[in-house]
């Protein structure tokens, strides 16, 4: 595991690269501070309790009440049981002047 050495002592991960199956390796730092200003440019603000939950049993209750709109036997088709709150996952932009005719690491 000398790899993992190494980008441990250099502050160095490896990310996956947008629209390639290719991996880079760049300063933690870095895709931190990227990850930082997406947030900020965006809005983003963290939740403290995931309501997806309560939002999907309010939803439910309205379903089942709305009889006359929706037929009680396509109502199971409407609801969806496992929602989860999407996740933030990061990549790396390569511009076309830098990427690879093979990817580096194949994933």
């Amino acid at each position: 595991m000398q790899i993992r050495k190494i980008l441990e002592n250099n502050n160095l991960t490896i990310a996956k690269a947008d629209k390639s199956k290719s991996r880079v390796i760049i300063n933690k730092t870095d895709i931190e501070q990227k990850i930082d200003n997406f947030i900020l440019e965006n809005n983003i603000k963290e939740l403290k309790k995931d309501l997806t939950t309560t939002y999907q049993k309010q939803t439910q209750l309205l379903i089942k009440k709305c009889t006359s709109v929706i037929d009680r036997n396509k109502q199971k088709y409407i609801l969806n049981m496992k929602l989860e709150a999407p996740t933030l996952n990061a990549y790396c932009c390569i511009p076309v002047s830098m990427s690879p005719r093979q990817p580096l690491v194949p994933s």
